[in-house]
């Protein structure tokens, strides 16, 4: 009984992602996403970014150089 709910739920989520895939932007290469994923420090608002798993994370800056989000 318990196997069948985890596929219920397992099912439901692929039908999720295909109705509403996931967003794109004109930074993504042709065959995909980049990759990237922004993290927002709850405290600070500070934005960080991250390649994935196995990266670390770097402050997220504009184009002056200041780090972006934070509340200051």
């Amino acid at each position: 009984m318990r196997e069948l709910f985890y596929v219920l739920i397992g099912l439901g989520g692929l039908l999720l992602v295909l109705a509403f895939p996931p967003s794109r932007d004109t930074t993504d290469p042709p065959e995909g996403r980049s990759g990237l994923v922004l993290f927002t420090d709850a405290e600070t608002g500070c934005q960080y970014l991250s390649g994935g798993r196995r990266s670390g994370v770097t402050p997220r800056v504009d184009g002056a150089g200041r780090h972006v989000g934070c509340k200051r």
